[in-house]
């Protein structure tokens, strides 16, 4: 009877398995035609197989990374670039770049300027840059003047959105170090993230030591939290790792193995063979969850993961970390309530995808939220340097700003309205929407010699990176 029974058992768990792969093969075909990955040939069965996410349609023969437009502030002489944006909006190809920006898939991001913006011609002015090989369409861009106290920082985090205003003596009294980090559970190396001055004393100079390879990890212990209280990461870093170069189209078999729905399938086949296996507790299966949730495959690349660990010891992804590539970035990353032990112990392990510098990490709780007054700058004149005036499509929904290599966008501004009082000062921040994608064949003929046409400034930015690079 027992061997009956079993038999039933075993027969019921391979048809659920069998079950489960038609219904994902089914998801990920569907997910492709929406998607506009789906084969032109009417080959149903490879649309299981094409390229995804970032790595689709595009028509190089080698794999480089690129990174975002960049956006620039006048300094009163000159444009200087500020850093990049768009960390969280591309993918290789434009309609499902556009397909997943319009369904929301591809938040704003939030960018805090260094420099205060000057007039120019009586108007608070930028500069959106295209000087990469790829293509950017701009949706929305505003510009936020924040008023605070001498004494305060505003950080801002591309997680919720929200900006943080803190008085700077509260916040670096209330802001733990890591009392361990780990990396690739062998190394100590919390001495490098044991200063708070480092904070306030970032800079983009070469320090070998805080430079993170791909597949780095390091896990960071946090003592003497509050259990009650959530906690919020303070993160600095730099992305390092670029050669200038279009995006591309893998080979058959790293597509496949890199597809966010092939990855997405396998996890659900992992995860039901789990609980059909007699498990009697699911906990494990929290670690696949990014594999459902996530923003596709392409989120993963060129990013820092952030992990936190659970009471049960598992680790859970917290976010995916999108750093800026031409200077530090500070931002603040929101960890839910689990994250703190009841010992008050929090452990947090970051993944590293590409080269990185990791400047500072800190986990912050109970610090004062400093009063601040925010104003929305909209902005009133968009000019091209190839297509002319834009304002039009910056300014009207449906409609993208299109940049691509060498093209240049000035956009003016409405005048601050908010007067500066006694001990006070003013942080600007961008808050832009859109994508950016390959560089298709068209607009590379259009382009031409694009990189005479780049600043020199971005020009030696280049060319210093690429020595680093190689060094």
């Amino acid at each position: 009877m027992r061997k009956i029974l079993s038999f039933f058992t075993f027969s019921g768990k391979a048809f659920l398995l069998i079950l489960l792969l038609i219904v994902g093969w089914t998801f990920v075909n569907v997910s492709n035609l929406f998607k506009g990955g789906k084969s032109q040939k009417g080959d149903d069965v490879t649309g299981l197989f094409l390229p995804d996410d970032a790595h689709a349609d595009a028509t190089t023969t080698s794999c480089i990374v690129t990174t975002c437009p960049h956006v620039a502030v006048f300094d009163g002489h000159a444009f200087k670039i500020e850093n990049d944006f768009f960390q969280k909006s591309f993918h290789t190809d434009y309609s499902v770049a556009r397909s997943r920006y319009e369904r929301g898939e591809m938040p704003p991001d939030l960018l805090r300027f260094g420099a205060v913006p000057r007039m120019r011609d009586g108007r608070i002015a930028l500069q959106l840059q295209e000087i990469e090989p790829e293509e950017s369409f701009i949706d929305k861009v505003q510009l936020m003047r924040v008023i605070h106290s001498m004494t305060s920082e505003i950080i801002p985090s591309n997680v919720s959105g929200k900006l943080y205003a803190f008085e700077r003596a509260d916040l670096e009294h209330t802001t733990a170090l890591p009392s361990r980090a780990v990396l690739n559970a062998v190394s100590d190396v919390v001495t490098l993230f044991s200063d708070k001055k480092s904070f306030w004393n970032a800079n983009d100079e070469q320090d070998p030591a805080r430079f993170f390879k791909p597949k780095d990890e390091i896990e960071f212990t946090f003592q003497g939290l509050s259990p009650n209280e959530p906690a919020l990461l303070v993160v600095q870093s730099f992305f390092r790792d670029w050669m200038i170069g279009e995006a591309s189209r893998r080979s058959f078999l790293p597509s496949f193995v890199y597809s966010a729905t092939a990855f997405r399938v396998g996890a659900l086949v992992f995860g039901l063979v789990y609980l059909l296996s007699g498990r009697k507790h699911g906990g494990d299966l929290l670690s696949l969850a990014p594999l459902f949730m996530g923003s596709g495959s392409e989120s993963a690349q060129c990013s820092i993961l952030f992990y936190h660990q659970d009471a049960s010891g598992r680790y859970a992804l917290t976010t995916v970390h999108k750093s800026r590539d031409w200077r530090y970035g500070t931002e603040v990353i929101e960890l839910p309530h689990e994250a703190v032990q009841e010992n008050g112990t929090m452990k947090v392990k970051a993944v590293f995808t590409r080269k990185h510098k990791l400047n500072f990490i800190g986990a912050v709780q109970n610090a004062q939220e400093a009063p601040c007054v925010t104003e929305e700058l909209a902005p009133l004149r968009a000019a091209s340097s190839r297509l002319g005036d834009v304002f039009p499509e910056l300014s009207e929904n449906g409609r993208y700003v299109h940049m691509i290599p060498g093209d240049t966008v000035d956009v003016d501004f409405e005048d601050p309205q908010t007067p500066l009082r006694a001990k006070q000062q003013e942080t600007y921040l961008m808050r832009s929407s859109g994508f950016y994608t390959a560089l298709r064949p068209e607009y590379k003929k259009i382009a031409g010699n694009w990189s005479a046409r780049i600043s020199d400034e971005a020009r030696e930015h280049y060319r210093d990176l690429a020595s680093s690079v190689h060094a």
